[in-house]
């Protein structure tokens, strides 16, 4: 077989020469990795911008309703204030109803079992107790009037706290006596009412 052989005849200044664009691996594979990174960098923020923007409208959206429901939460407070007064005056009225009728056993008591030659001056409350200042004209009425305040329900106690003479002839004598109260007769304390429990008992 005959190999045929080309010679360029054409003069070497004259010649068309193709030149070939080549890059090294080495610049190459950094300009790659460089180029992954910055597109993923771009979509990344691009997720980013996204997301603060959908937060930035819902924020927007809160507030609004926020501000929109702001005369409905001053009004759910003033309830909650005026149901506080409301309970305290039930209170209050209660507690008047108590004490009158405390205050009408308590005299029809004494009515009933103050001895004849005796009589009240003064009664006072104190606390838990009831303090009774009166005259009479026998010792023994005083311990007698004890004796029966004793033997009554609505009564707890009773103590003698003195008996002394009014007068230089000792006929008529002052006497006091302390008279505790039944539990019966003594008020309940009003439970207290916080702003937390006046909104759940709206609910």
């Amino acid at each position: 077989m005959v190999e045929k052989i080309e010679i360029n005849l054409i003069p070497h200044e004259y010649r068309v020469r193709t030149r070939k664009f080549t890059i090294k691996k080495d610049v190459l594979i950094p300009v790659v990795i460089s180029s992954v990174m910055i597109t993923a960098m771009i979509m990344w923020n691009t997720i980013l911008v996204g997301s603060v923007k959908k937060a930035e409208h819902e924020t927007t959206n809160i507030e609004s309703q926020i501000a929109a429901n702001g005369t409905i939460k001053k009004e759910i407070e003033d309830l909650g204030v005026e149901q506080q007064a409301m309970e305290r005056k039930i209170t209050g009225l209660k507690q008047i109803s108590v004490v009158r009728d405390k205050w009408v056993r308590l005299l029809e008591l004494y009515c009933t079992e103050l001895p004849a030659n005796s009589w009240i001056t003064e009664i006072a409350e104190e606390g838990s107790s009831v303090k009774i200042t009166g005259e009479t004209m026998a010792f023994g009425e005083v311990g007698q009037f004890m004796v029966q305040l004793m033997n009554n329900p609505l009564v707890s106690s009773v103590s003698l706290v003195e008996v002394k003479g009014k007068d230089a002839t000792g006929s008529l004598l002052t006497f006091t006596v302390n008279q505790g109260l039944h539990a019966s007769m003594l008020p309940v304390a009003a439970p207290v009412v916080t702003p937390t429990d006046s909104l759940q008992t709206s609910k």
